[in-house]
C-alpha cells in the first residue's frame, strides 16, 4: 500500500524534526536562484544588479560580514569566469588574495 508524504508527515509528525537539512549543493542552488529572482523583482526606483556586481557583492559580504574565506573565494572565482581576462577584475581578485595571504595566487 502506498502512502503520500502528506499522509506519512501527519503519522510521524512527532518523530519529524523541523529542521530538514539538505544537501550543500542544493542549498547553493536554491540561494543563487532566490538571490537572482529577488534581484529581477527589484523595485523600479533601485537599479537593477548585474551577475558580475552580485557576485562581487556576495564576495566581500562573505569575506567580511561572514568571516567565511572559502564562500568568498568561490564568488570571486566565478567573478573571475564571468570576466576572464578582465585587467579591472584581475586587480580585484589579486587585491582579495593578498588580504587572504595567498600570495601564490595573487600573481
Amino acid at each position: 500500500m502506498r502512502i503520500t508524504v502528506k499522509e506519512l508527515v501527519h503519522r510521524k509528525r512527532n518523530e519529524l524534526h523541523e529542521n530538514v537539512t539538505v544537501p550543500k549543493e542544493q542549498f547553493t542552488q536554491e540561494r543563487d536562484r532566490l538571490i537572482s529572482v529577488s534581484a529581477s523583482s527589484s523595485s523600479p526606483d533601485q537599479p537593477q544588479e548585474s551577475v558580475g556586481q552580485r557576485y562581487k557583492r556576495l564576495a566581500s559580504e562573505y569575506e567580511n560580514l561572514y568571516c567565511n574565506q572559502a564562500e568568498a573565494e568561490g564568488y570571486m572565482n566565478k567573478l573571475q569566469q564571468l570576466n576572464e581576462g578582465d585587467p579591472e577584475m584581475m586587480l580585484e581578485q589579486g587585491k582579495y588574495f593578498l588580504r587572504i595571504g595567498k600570495l601564490e595566487k595573487a600573481d
